[in-house]
């Protein structure tokens, strides 16, 4: 490597290696002729990443130039990549939401997110009804100089009325840098509108009102298709499938290309998958520029839009969450907001950790805030430009994810387009398949969520706190009213004493024109099985499961501990013993303490002579528990019968459900 005028020459010493030698030490480290077997990891998401990168990997690349003077994502090298802090209020009680607007902008943060509750909302929603109501909870915050950002679909539109009803100001004197997010598409996938004509009138509504100065109000939101639990791929494919329904609408209705440019964002949300996430990011920036210059071309027009005029919104997911142990959702969102910033994002929201179980309070909201303060003031993430940019490994995973997206995008454009295809319910197949791979990678415990399906708090319920994390925000069905989707409508329809939530419930439709996406977690199906637990509990009594470690130290020590984090997955009372001298003693402790099901703890070549000794002392038992051993049948060598066997070589839900069953616990017995 050659020295630089402005740095000592550190390398000069070190001659080159080449990528076969590097091959060659591989293959004899790991003792492989193909090392790409161990190394190359094939992430969920649907691409393959290889282990190291080298200059010949990268210099292909069709989105790298190594003599370019920036960055390639960044517009010029000497700026920095602050982003901005936003944060969001969905506290379902209007005065406790006032009383946290002001995090909004302390420290230095300038952005807040309102989101309105419908019919059916939830503890992640605003309650307002009136006008009124909207003044109480922006009383203390500074319009004009916080930059607002008015959600989701066809709430945005009622907060647009909101807003223009409640204060005598122009709108662009009250939303500051802010945005609407109303993106037809998003609100059609996820059944929120009745059909695609209502849907365009209502964007026609926004963008008729003529927003000045840095508002964005044409939005194109992909956290549809992540929540459903859609791949990177499948993200991106779907973003670019409604930017380009959502263009070709617009134009086909008389818009100009290049006025539309000017107020378009773009939202996503950023999952635990840290270099697919920053990949995904940066790949998104390269599509969009190449989306709106096919329209460009179509249309005879010459327009001039890079990767950086994108407004790129980002959240940490919604569906990596989970809703026991909670405070480990810190960690995944710190991880989630450092693939943001290195992604490039431009305003990024952080999720309260407790999000799952309540409604946000001051301390969640202010140390998912303080997430970002750190990356920025400590960790100084803002202070180089596009900081992935000259990675081999980021930049062949922004390749590898913008070629296969593109690819998949120009399929649906081949068959008529994104909504055309959620209409035929390719789009809903095509991400139902990838989001029953996660979940069946958590069942399993190939994907290990600390808390939830592994290492669980065997103290802590969540059943009462989920039972009240939902609310009714308003009618469960909209009063009889005639509105046309647009603002002055939604105005007239305020005056005369409609509330908010009915004007959102106006526009749902009762029989969605196609099966809508779900919003999912990964973790919802092993949470369920807990919560059926605690549900058997609240009823009846928490299953007593007791630990009976004999034999050998190293397996009895090894078996109980696997048994200990595996049955307390369920939820179940699990006690721990250090060791028993003989069966008799473990069945004397289980019956002391009413247990339901005792487990032997041993070794496989032990089991064929302590479990006839547990059963003897079992049948001398007027009320006996049910007799697990830890441990595979498989593997055990010689017969032995065992009401329940505890080990990896079944996936972990199925196992759990099927003891579930053996003590008594229904399986339809899900929360709803």
């Amino acid at each position: 490597m050659s020295s630089s005028s402005e740095l000592p020459p550190l390398f000069d010493e070190f001659p080159p290696v080449s990528t076969e030698a590097w091959m060659a030490k591989i293959r004899e480290d790991l003792g492989t002729s193909d090392p790409d077997a161990v190394l190359e990891w094939d992430s969920i998401d649907g691409i393959s990443l290889p282990a190291f990168g080298r200059r010949e990997d990268w210099a292909p690349l069709p989105h790298v130039s190594e003599s370019a003077s920036a960055p390639p994502l960044a517009g010029d090298a000497s700026s920095d990549s602050g982003w901005r802090v936003r944060v969001d209020l969905r506290h379902p009680d209007l005065d406790a939401a006032a009383g946290l607007a002001d995090l909004g902008y302390e420290g230095g943060v300038a952005d807040l997110g309102l989101r309105l509750g419908t019919g059916a909302g939830s503890a992640s929603t605003l309650s307002i009804d009136t006008p009124a109501d909207l003044r109480t909870l922006l009383a203390d915050v500074p319009l004009g100089e916080t930059n607002l950002h008015l959600e989701r679909g066809p709430g945005a539109l009622v907060l647009l009325s909101l807003l223009r009803t409640a204060y005598d100001r122009p709108l662009s004197a009250l939303l500051g840098r802010g945005t609407v997010a109303y993106d037809p598409v998003g609100a059609l996938a996820t059944g929120q509108l009745p059909d695609a004509a209502t849907a365009f009138d209502g964007l026609e509504a926004v963008l008729a009102e003529g927003l000045s100065g840095d508002i964005r109000a044409l939005h194109v939101d992909l956290r549809p298709y992540h929540d459903a639990g859609a791949s990177a791929v499948q993200e991106l494919a779907c973003g670019l499938g409604a930017l380009s329904d959502i263009l070709a609408a617009l134009l086909d209705r008389g818009r100009d290309l290049s006025a539309l440019l000017s107020r378009l964002h773009v939202t996503t949300a950023a999952s635990t998958s840290y270099f697919v996430e920053i990949a995904k990011l940066r790949a998104l920036r390269l599509l969009i520029p190449q989306v709106i210059g096919g329209f460009a071309d179509a249309a005879g027009t010459s327009v001039e839009y890079a990767p950086t005029d994108v407004l790129l919104q980002v959240e940490t997911s919604p569906r990596s969450e989970t809703l026991y142990d909670p405070h480990v959702n810190l960690l995944r969102a710190t991880t989630e907001a450092m693939a943001a910033v290195l992604g490039g994002c431009d305003v990024l929201t952080v999720r309260p950790f407790d999000s799952r179980h309540r409604a946000s309070e001051r301390f969640g909201l202010r140390i998912a805030r303080n997430v970002q303060l750190i990356l920025r003031h400590e960790a100084h993430f803002d202070v180089v430009a596009d900081p992935a940019a000259g990675s081999y490994y980021v930049e062949t995973a922004t390749h590898t994810l913008a070629e296969r997206a593109w690819k998949r995008f120009q399929s649906l454009e081949t068959h008529g387009g994104l909504l055309d295809a959620l209409r035929e319910e390719r789009v809903q197949a095509a991400i139902a398949e990838g989001r029953e791979q996660r979940r069946d990678a958590v069942d399993r415990r190939d994907r290990v969520l600390v808390g939830t399906n592994h290492y669980p708090n065997l103290s802590e319920t969540r059943l009462n706190e989920w039972s009240n994390s939902t609310c009714n925000n308003g009618s469960e069905a909209g009063a009889e009213i005639d509105i046309a989707p647009s603002i002055a409508s939604l105005d007239a329809a305020l005056r005369h004493g409609h509330s908010a939530p009915d004007l959102i419930q106006h526009f749902h439709p009762e029989s969605p024109p196609f099966p809508p996406l779900p919003t999912t977690r990964i973790a919802d199906g092993i949470e369920r099985l807990r919560l059926r637990t605690e549900r058997y509990a609240s009823e009846h009594h928490r299953p007593v499961v007791v630990l009976a470690p004999l034999g050998p130290p190293g397996p009895r020590s090894a078996r109980a501990t696997f048994a200990l984090h595996a049955l307390g997955v369920a939820g179940f009372d699990v006690r721990e013993h250090l060791e028993f001298k003989a069966p008799e003693d473990a069945v004397a402790a289980a019956a002391d303490a009413e247990g339901d099901l005792l487990v032997c703890c041993s070794a496989d070549a032990e089991y064929p002579d302590l479990v006839p000794a547990f059963q003897a002392a079992l049948s001398e038992r007027s009320s006996a528990p049910l007799l697990g051993i830890a441990g595979n049948p498989e593997q055990i060598p010689g017969p032995v019968s065992a009401d329940v066997f505890v080990h990896q070589g079944r996936p972990l839900r199925d196992m759990l459900t099927s003891i579930q069953r053996r003590l008594g616990i229904p399986s339809g017995d899900d929360p709803a």
